[in-house]
């Protein structure tokens, strides 16, 4: 059972080391230092995808000595009842939180750096540009991409690139990973722009439900066995409710050659193109809204032989998709653990 106290102590550590090896001081990143060192906390604004995280992460490690880890709260796990230990850095991060945990983290700061002081211990909270008054914020911009993406490419070279630059300090990141990942440089643009001129060319020319469905399957249960693929997809034009031909099951190419037409491969199915399979299940989400109820039934549905293998998959939907599919799954497996707990009891 999860309760408000044990929500409070779920913590993530933060990769200290991965964010400052490649980090680009934005403008404002050392007042927000010296801010840090002096009050024990700091609240960061900056535009989306400028490294927000990244900074505050990087302030909390410029420290010394402190144990980093990002913490969580909302309007009933509050910040208020969050416990304080001695050498810890926490990063709260805010820009996805609703009004009522931002006002609750707002009347319990000051209080809540108190306590940071006496145990030695700091805190950076990141929130979006339109809540930064509220918190006597200090403005990050964001550094240039290009330097950036420099800096992350250091020691390699790329010239010219096989894609136009970046626009923002995570997209520079994202496209240095795909050019020291990808063996084949032809693939980078690709990937880059989440696959999306071809993923719309693919669904213009495959207008049967079928096939689509058998995409999207072999998207989410990317490295599944390719039967599991092929059931999972007859549930998802069963809960769809598909009422189209069905197949005489010798009728057609066989479970290979319709996986091949969809571009994966057989056996544990896969596909060729990096970041493809994320890219079919975020052009499908957003492109047909229709499909977001049936398909989060059928995701929770599918927990049984394939949620830890979908789990990421699922995160790329929001929150409120993965809120239901979260809370289905717990329900699934506490009552999965009931049944077999009176199983054995039964049979002793």
């Amino acid at each position: 059972m999860t309760t408000d106290a044990t929500r409070l102590l779920e913590r993530t550590r933060l990769d200290a080391r991965r964010a400052t090896r490649r980090f680009v001081e934005p403008e404002g990143f050392l007042d927000a230092l010296a801010k840090l060192l002096s009050s024990r906390a700091v609240v960061l604004a900056g535009p989306t995808g400028s490294g927000r995280r990244t900074a505050a992460t990087v302030l909390l490690d410029r420290l010394g000595g402190l144990h980093l880890v990002e913490i969580a709260v909302d309007d009933e796990a509050t910040l208020a009842r969050h416990p304080v230990a001695a050498k810890e850095g926490y990063l709260l991060d805010l820009t996805g939180a609703d009004e009522a945990t931002v006002e609750q983290v707002k009347a319990a700061l000051a209080e809540f750096t108190a306590t940071l002081d006496q145990e030695d211990s700091s805190l950076v909270v990141i929130v979006d540009d339109d809540r930064a008054a509220g918190f006597d914020a200090v403005r990050l911009p964001a550094p240039d991409p290009a330097e950036v993406l420099k800096a992350h490419l250091e020691g390699t070279e790329f010239d010219p690139l096989p894609t136009e630059p970046p626009t923002t300090s995570a997209d520079a990141v994202r496209l240095a990973e795909l050019l020291v990942s990808v063996e084949d440089p032809r693939l980078v643009a690709g990937a880059f722009h989440h696959w999306k001129a071809r993923l719309r060319k693919e669904f213009d020319q495959h207008e049967d439900v079928p096939w689509r469905a058998l995409l999207l399957a072999a998207a989410f249960l990317e490295g599944a066995h390719q039967d599991a693929v092929d059931a999972a997809t007859d549930a998802l034009l069963a809960e769809t409710r598909y009422e189209g031909p069905r197949s005489h099951p010798l009728a057609g190419p066989g479970l290979a050659a319709r996986l091949a037409g969809v571009g994966a491969f057989a056996g544990p199915v896969s596909f060729a193109e990096p970041g493809y399979a994320e890219a079919v299940i975020d052009f499908a989400w957003a492109e047909f809204p229709a499909l977001r109820e049936p398909l989060v039934d059928w995701l929770i549905g599918l927990s049984a032989t394939d949620g830890s293998r979908l789990t990421a998959k699922v995160i790329r939907l929001g929150t409120p998709a993965v809120a239901k599919v979260v809370t289905a799954w717990a329900e699934s497996a506490s009552r999965w653990r009931a049944d077999s707990s009176r199983r054995r009891h039964w049979t002793r």
